[in-house]
């Protein structure tokens, strides 16, 4: 991608600076990878520098700027996660890696907008799962890209799988058992989309004691495959019709008849191929399609393996593994040249386990069986003889009960006695304390009274003497 840009424009990549401006869209962004990087590593070190420099721990003003930076880390690894193949896989999985810790920093800086974003996306996923299984086209696959799978395997690393309700990972849940009970198999591709999601959903699910029907039943169905086409009628919906069984089994024995390396039985997410691939899976050699086979096959046994040895304690598990134990059964192990060995030590260590922890389970519990009931017995009174007994208004009550009552009258005629009492000591009180406020009032006044009094005679005596003055200076 970054070659082919700077081709079409004849530029080189410059150093990358220290401190870079943040962007706040995908195409400033693709602009600054174009200019500045030269490897996955350049592109890791940019966002590194851009998530360092503008971190919301340095300036609370930084908040708008770093939203917008999160939506953009996250299209980003859509878009390196859809571009993702065997051939450039190297590289993917470095940047991968790099922004799966740096989407988990910055959730950690600021957790309520990472929590809105997660959510927006989950429902976008969703929107498009919808349509692609109400629009579904042979050659089309409904299932989740391979960015997508991946993003959602980070949100349980991201976000908690234990709580009992998740803004993030309930729907995430939800999300996965959709695809897995609603979306076809019909490719390879498909199938590959379908165990992945299978094993996160399981992974997710037992962290929090839980249990997912769906991956259990995609998984049973997937071992189904190595089954002939017309002597299975208890597959899902969606495997009804599947092409895939024409060249699995086909593969299996090519397989082993042919020597290949001992690992290549690991299962990658690339793996798989669709119509819109240019080649159909047809035109696909036979030395890819055996490895394919093979690795899927392994990868299930072994998903279903680890799975029940983590459900040793759940008490429906003979029920949970009834339907599991059915497709063991029917899958023909002893038909010589036709599942490679490695298949049949995994089929057979599987069946072993299953059969040891449902006979255990069995093993404890009781027939179920009609409880026995006791005969009715007739009612007995032991009756009370009290020799000293008085007839009086008391009649048909013993000797215990009558006292009893008059005790508690006796103490109810005690209790109104006493509030009686604290009434009438109340109300004396509020008497004696009136009193003493107006013999106070009355002490004042008079007080007042004489303090007035021999004012109003000190101003009769000044104004007799002012009288006398101005007579005399009339006189003389």
């Amino acid at each position: 991608e970054l070659e082919i840009t700077r081709e079409t424009e004849n530029l080189e990549a410059e150093e990358i600076p220290f401190v870079l401006e943040l962007p706040l869209n995908m195409e400033s962004f693709l602009e600054m990878l174009a200019r500045y990087a030269r490897s996955p590593s350049d592109i890791n070190t940019i966002v590194d520098r851009i998530a360092k420099n503008h971190s919301v721990k340095l300036d609370k003003r930084n908040t708008g700027g770093m939203q917008n930076f999160y939506d953009v880390l996250l299209k980003r690894f859509l878009k390196v996660g859809d571009g993702m193949n065997n051939t450039n896989k190297h590289g993917s999985e470095i940047q991968l890696e790099f922004l799966s810790k740096t989407l988990f920093d910055l959730a950690q800086d600021m957790p309520k907008i990472a929590c809105s974003l997660w959510h927006r996306l989950i429902g976008g996923i969703h929107k498009n799962l919808e349509h692609k299984i109400q629009s579904r086209n042979f050659g089309c696959s409904s299932w989740p890209t391979i960015g997508q799978r991946l993003i959602l395997k980070l949100a349980g690393d991201i976000f908690p799988v234990t709580d009992f309700r998740h803004p993030i990972m309930t729907p995430t849940l939800l999300l996965i058992g959709q695809c897995l009970s609603q979306c076809c198999v019909e490719t390879s591709y498909d199938l590959n989309a379908g165990i992945f999601l299978s094993s996160l959903m399981l992974q997710f699910s037992l962290a929090s004691h839980k249990f997912a029907p769906e991956a259990l039943l995609f998984l049973s169905n997937s071992i189904s495959l190595l089954n002939p086409q017309e002597n299975v009628h208890f597959r899902m919906p969606t495997f009804a019709v599947c092409p895939l069984t024409d060249w699995l089994r086909k593969s299996l024995v090519y397989h082993r008849n042919k020597n290949f390396e001992p690992n290549d039985d690991k299962l990658s997410v690339c793996d798989g191929w669709i119509d819109s691939d240019g080649e159909s899976e047809a035109e696909r050699s036979e030395v890819e399609k055996a490895k394919f086979s093979m690795a899927a096959f392994c990868c299930v046994y072994r998903v279903l393996g680890s799975v029940v040895k983590r459900m040793e304690n759940f008490p429906g598990l003979p029920e949970i593994l009834l339907p599991l134990n059915y497709v063991l059964s029917k899958v023909d192990v002893e038909s010589d040249g036709i599942l490679p060995p490695k298949i049949i030590d995994l089929h057979d260590e599987l069946k072993k386990n299953i059969d040891a922890i449902m006979g255990k389970f069995l093993a404890k519990r009781t027939p179920l069986r009609l409880l026995e009931t006791r005969a009715k017995s007739i009612q007995q009174f032991e009756p009370k003889f009290d020799e000293n007994y008085n007839y009086s208004k008391r009649i048909g009550k013993d000797k215990e009960t009558s006292e009893l009552k008059s005790l508690k009258k006796l103490a109810k005629r005690e209790k109104k006695g006493a509030i009686r009492e604290l009434k009438r000591d109340s109300e004396y009180l509020d008497r004696v304390r009136s009193k003493e406020y107006e013999d106070k009032q009355a002490e004042r006044k008079k007080i007042l009274r004489a303090n007035k009094t021999w004012l109003e005679q000190e101003q009769a005596t000044w104004n007799q003497q002012v009288s006398k003055k101005s007579t005399r200076h009339l006189i003389t």
